[in-house]
């Protein structure tokens, strides 16, 4: 979003001299390149879990001093083994088993509150928000780019306020809360537009904050409640559900 301010203004789509936007998709290849980086050299080590699960309980605690403090080693140990022992005796569930009656109300719960995570206007908001807030500033593209930015250093700081208030909050009320802001947001954005004017400068500041509310409910939390509501095969199964 910040290399977005480094884009000109003042050169049409289709000029052969506007390259910026070559550099800002290599730029977005950095971090890639750093994580594969980073995974071959620094994050090398598998879980914990995959070593208690091989009997090298050593290098499990091992890895889990990286992680937790040296007097929590032996709480996530004890947590590890027995999130092991009941895969060992139940079994891990398998694709075919979440449609019966067991997971099956689960499921469909669960899939309906993942298709909140789009059908919430996360398309729009995030995927064509620079054409959003360009429409009806006719040449000024700066104020544009400048709530773009905006709007997503709100999005970077909401998603890491969101694990606070999960563990303070709870799941539920967050999630019932935060999709009644954003349908309220959304209204109040429509009056806006409808009472000043459609590229009302006024309504486009007002939707910069959608990622607040939806951070609390359909972003962030979301697969939190769906990992601890549904075995790892119906979770795969609701993220399908969402994405498609």
């Amino acid at each position: 979003a910040l290399l977005s301010l480094l884009m000109p203004t003042d050169l049409p789509y289709g000029d052969p001299n506007n390259n910026m936007w070559r550099v800002l998709i290599g730029v977005s290849m950095v971090p890639l390149v750093l994580r594969i980086l980073g995974f071959i050299t620094i994050f090398k080590f598998e879980t914990p879990f995959y070593y208690v699960h091989k009997l090298d309980y050593r290098k499990a605690a091992k890895k889990l001093k990286k992680v937790v403090t040296e007097g929590d080693i032996s709480e996530r140990m004890t947590e590890i083994l027995n999130e092991r022992d009941y895969i060992q005796t139940k079994g891990q569930v398998k694709y075919y088993e979440i449609f019966k009656k067991r997971f099956r109300m689960a499921v469909f719960v669960c899939s309906v509150l993942a298709s909140f995570q789009y059908l919430s206007g996360l398309n729009i908001v995030l995927v064509h928000l620079g054409t959003v807030m360009e429409w009806g500033l006719g040449e000024n593209k700066t104020s544009a780019y400048v709530l773009v930015v905006i709007t997503a250093m709100i999005n970077l700081f909401s998603s890491f306020t969101s694990i606070w208030t999960t563990s303070q909050f709870g799941r539920r009320p967050l999630i019932i809360g935060g999709i009644l802001a954003i349908a309220c947001l959304f209204m109040i954005y429509g009056i806006l537009a409808q009472a000043i004017g459609p590229g009302s400068l006024v309504a486009k500041i007002w939707l910069i904050f959608w990622p607040i509310p939806w951070n609390f409910s359909s972003g962030s939390i979301l697969h939190l409640v769906l990992a601890e509501a549904l075995p790892d095969a119906a979770f795969g199964v609701t993220s399908i559900f969402n994405w498609t």
